[in-house]
């Protein structure tokens, strides 16, 4: 049996965030698909059902009481999907005038939907041949519509969803959405089966053996775009799309942006594809742009080029044995695959590789941008002695030393810059491009673990904190009335600097228990809060949670993922990083930290907020100061806020109550006189609670020393066992009385701090 810091220490779970999150929420179960498709095969329709299904995405509202009141306080507001009336309203493109319809395209065993086969009347776009792609199951429903109102958003005129079984397909019809699908009869005929019955309902993530049969039908779909004559952007359907990508990794024309100078390079590459890393200063011409480390689907681009041709042809032989042998490997395991060894010529620096690369890349450029009625690019260079390579930020272009496919095609690839094709940690965690100073292009929600078997609450919640869930609407979600919680236990210095200010929580050797200390406070002021806004008959809106502690799935650096990730600490924490989100939902109704400043809610509701201040009374002073302030006298119990809140004309009226953790703490923390609170109060704790395993370079410095010299087994020492914090971090009950063993004393609940960290190893025997 392994030892206890073995189990957590080491890599125990599969890469939720840099492996396979970054193939997640992109298909549903699809069946097995054979390698020997053609492009031209002959298409047959699907035939859909002519009325849309019901469509009920999972939701995170507690049950209405009897009064129309949700469990916690608030209105009773249970999810509903989307509104078609919201989707439809999102920008769209003229039909474009410049005529290369449809019909002169073969779309190979694709069969497209009307709405497709409206949008691409025109496949030259105004000079932009190249389409936006996705796929998506009806289990990931309004992840898909979130992605296309984004897009939308962009302009982007181009795009198609690969739509994955029947009510996915006529959800995209009645949403307008231009969508392919390919007919059971000719899934047949390539060697696959129909799509499955468990498509519409499972959140495939967590459908074993699903990754790799999604991979071929995707495949099938961007190589069809490269054969119809255009270049694709492909995305997991959970990514969010902020910014034109196009001066990334394209030469515009006359109508449109160009590549940007730092791109020059990489707008040649056949393919491009993001990478987990994190640490910007990795992302440089001495790191070589990431490209050997682990290179992630979630967003890529493939050209249309023999190269990018041939990658996808070794890609779908690999998916295709695997699938034969059982390989349990996902698509994205199998292209990092392909794509080995990563033995280069490096374009930047060989000027003789580059002279002799550049004409053929070039010419095909040239070739695919104005075939078909399409514009040339411009400002594309012809000469190698174009690039400056002593410019350290253009991103060097890598040029494989071998040949790829039955076509012996050369083949070049690079990468995607970190901090503006973010990943869920560089985006929601480090908020790495506000350290470099870059607006975001897009953002691929990996890296989070509040995802349940049915669905990806943490992704979700991690897009709605950042304003990126556009299927919010103020009729919905910002309909109510809201009791707000301000906490300000540290503050953001600088992009990259930040000072914890809880005083109970400052402790400077050790920063697990710190953190530890940092989130009891954090789940304690959630809980009095709630149990206010159930009391006032309101919903909650958390104030912005702050974590000294990163959280990964092996062993930190004084409590961040490396010695030199660029971030903040301590830092404001998705609510996945500390707590259950999969327990909550369903259980408990609530609003984001950034509920009030999301453009879209309404700016009379936070104008008409009213302020409650915890202190002691003045003589003489008024309890109310002033229409939108109400003083409630320090000491009071959670019953005589509440009254006195009820009792307040101005507080009653209002659509929002604030109140900040500071003003909590003076309150008697009791429930006596509040028995309607009583049951959501005894499930609090639970619903609160969070298991954690934290093992740090800290508290381990043998570890660390055994790892400095290179030696074997420094997790498995006789003597130093590894220190771990393991344990559930669960808020003590509230007292259901103010009264303590009967006397006429208040029996108030103090605020509980950790005083201890270390669970598992030998505490004091770490010394090197």
């Amino acid at each position: 049996m392994a030892k206890p810091d073995e189990a957590f220490c080491e890599m125990r779970s599969k890469c939720a965030g840099a492996t396979l999150v970054a193939v997640a929420l992109i298909l549903a179960t699809t069946a097995q698909l054979i390698l020997h498709s053609e492009p031209g095969a002959p298409i047959a329709a699907r035939r859909h059902a002519t009325t849309v299904p019901e469509w009920s995405p999972p939701e995170r509202s507690t049950s209405p009481a009897a009064d129309g009141v949700s469990e916690n306080g608030g209105s009773a507001q249970r999810e509903s999907p989307p509104l078609a009336t919201e989707l439809h309203s999102l920008p769209r493109s003229a039909t474009p005038s410049d005529g290369c319809s449809s019909d002169r395209l073969s779309f190979g065993p694709l069969s497209l939907n009307a709405h497709a086969k409206r949008l691409w009347s025109s496949c030259a776009d105004g000079g932009v041949r190249a389409v936006f792609l996705t796929f998506g199951s009806h289990s990931m429903a309004d992840f898909l519509l979130n992605w296309v109102a984004h897009v939308r958003k962009l302009d982007q005129r181009l795009y198609l969803v690969g739509a994955l079984d029947a009510k996915m397909a006529a959800l995209c019809d009645e949403q307008g959405i231009p969508a392919a699908t390919i007919a059971d009869d000719v899934l047949l005929k390539l060697g696959a089966d129909s799509l499955g019955s468990r498509a519409a309902t499972t959140y495939y993530r967590y459908a074993p053996g699903t990754f790799l049969r999604m991979g071929l039908i995707k495949q099938i779909f961007i190589r069809q775009m490269l054969v119809t004559g255009l270049d694709a952007m492909v995305s997991d359907v959970d990514v969010a799309w902020l910014q034109s990508p196009w001066p990334l990794v394209r030469y515009g024309d006359a109508t449109k942006p160009t590549v940007r100078p730092s791109c020059g390079l990489l707008a040649f590459a056949d393919v491009v594809l993001s990478v987990d890393q994190v640490q910007q200063y990795m992302d440089s011409d001495k790191h070589q742009w990431h490209v050997h480390s682990e290179l992630n689907t979630g967003v890529t681009f493939f050209r249309n080029s023999p190269g990018a041709l041939a990658v996808l042809d070794e890609w779908k032989e690999a998916m295709a044995k695997a699938i034969a042998a059982g390989n349990p490997n996902h698509d994205q395991y199998w292209l990092n695959e392909v794509l080995r060894p990563r033995t280069f010529h490096n374009l930047k620096f060989e000027a003789a590789s580059r002279s002799a690369w550049l004409p053929d890349a070039a010419a095909n450029i040239l070739a695919t941008s104005t075939s078909k009625g399409g514009r040339a690019p411009v400002g594309m260079p012809t000469r190698a002695d174009a690039f400056d390579s002593s410019d350290p930020n253009l991103r060097a272009l890598f040029l494989f030393q071998r040949r790829f496919g039955s076509t012996n095609a050369s083949v070049t690839i690079g990468t995607f810059p970190i901090a503006e094709v973010s990943n869920g940690h560089t985006f929601f965690v480090q908020k790495l491009h506000n350290i470099v100073g870059v607006p975001p292009v897009c953002v691929h929600t990996t890296y989070q673990y509040g995802d349940g078997t049915t669905y990806a609450y943490g992704k979700r919640e991690r897009l709605r904190d950042e304003h990126l869930w556009l299927l919010d609407t103020p009729q919905k979600h910002w309909h109510g009335r809201f009791l707000r919680l301000t906490s300000m236990p540290a503050k953001l210095l600088t992009p990259m600097r930040s000072e914890l200010l809880q005083s109970e929580a400052i402790d400077p050797h050790h920063c697990v228990r710190s953190h530890l200390k940092l989130m009891m406070l954090q789940r304690q002021w959630l809980m009095d809060a709630f149990v206010l806004a159930k009391a006032l008959e309101r919903t909650l809106v958390f104030p912005p949670l702050w974590c000294m502690l990163d959280r990964f799935w092996t062993i930190l650096n004084h409590c961040l993922i490396g010695s030199q990730v660029e971030m903040p600490q301590p830092f404001v924490c998705p609510i996945d990083h500390a707590f259950e989100l999969q327990s909550m939902v369903g259980e408990l109704e609530w609003r984001e930290h950034s509920f009030f400043t999301n453009p879209r809610a309404p700016p009379e509701l936070l104008a008409s907020a009213v302020t409650l201040h915890v202190s002691s009374p003045v003589a003489g002073e008024a309890a109310s100061r002033s229409a939108s302030q109400l003083t409630i006298a320090s000491g009071s119990t959670f019953e005589q806020a509440v009254k006195t809140i009820r009792g307040s004309q101005s507080a009653q009226a209002a659509p929002v109550l604030s109140i900040d953790a500071a003003d909590l703490g003076r309150l008697c923390r009791c429930l006596g006189g509040l028995p309607e609170v009583h049951e959501l109060a005894s499930r609090l704790p639970h619903l609160l609670a969070f298991s954690y395993d934290h093992c740090d370079t800290t508290d381990n410095p043998y570890f660390v020393e055994c790892k400095k010299h290179g030696r074997e087994g420094c997790r498995k020492h006789k003597t130093y066992l590894m220190n771990v914090s393991r344990g559930v971090q669960r808020p003590p009950p509230l007292p259901t009385s103010c009264e303590g063993d009967g006397q006429a004393q208040r029996s108030c609940l103090a605020y509980h701090i950790p005083k201890e960290h270390i669970s598992v190893g030998v505490v004091g025997a770490t010394s090197v």
